[in-house]
């Protein structure tokens, strides 16, 4: 490594996390009435992981199972996700978002980007080219790292 990949990487670190705090703080902002921040987490990690085990959601939010499980039942409840017996082993449920939880999720993002265009208006079309670009340089550098990643 040498130092330009150095200073890159200190400047990733120095921007992402509070990239990543408004855009959390605009997902919650913008969750669905009524659930709880640990609900809608629940409900974005099924989304991108459909076909989960209530174990990787456990995982996921660092809580113990049967915490996470009051989690899936309120979501269950609420039909927004379904449990159902994975085809290869009958003794292990899968958990599913269901098109209300999908809607929920993706009116969350809509309001999220209209945010974060927001403040991009002000970047100016040059510069904004050049975030653009270097969100698919990131991109394409993480692809497949996504396990080593926590939401």
């Amino acid at each position: 490594m040498g130092r330009e990949e150095d200073e890159c990487a200190q400047e990733v670190l120095d921007v992402v996390p509070s990239v990543m705090r408004f855009i959390r703080a605009e997902m919650r902002r913008h969750r669905a009435l009524g659930l709880s921040i640990p609900q809608f987490r629940t409900l974005v990690f099924i989304e991108r992981t459909n076909g989960t085990s209530l174990g990787s959601v456990a995982e996921h939010l660092g809580l113990t199972p049967p915490s996470a499980c009051k989690i899936v039942d309120g979501l269950q409840e609420r039909a927004l996700i379904t449990r159902a017996v994975a085809p290869e082993d009958r003794r292990r449920l899968t958990l599913q978002i269901t098109p209300g939880g999908k809607h929920a999720v993706t009116e969350a993002r809509r309001e999220t980007q209209r945010s974060l265009a927001r403040i991009l208006v002000e970047v100016g079309p040059r510069d904004l080219a050049g975030v653009t670009q270097s969100m698919e340089v990131l991109r394409n550098a993480f692809a497949g790292k996504r396990e080593h990643v926590n939401t």
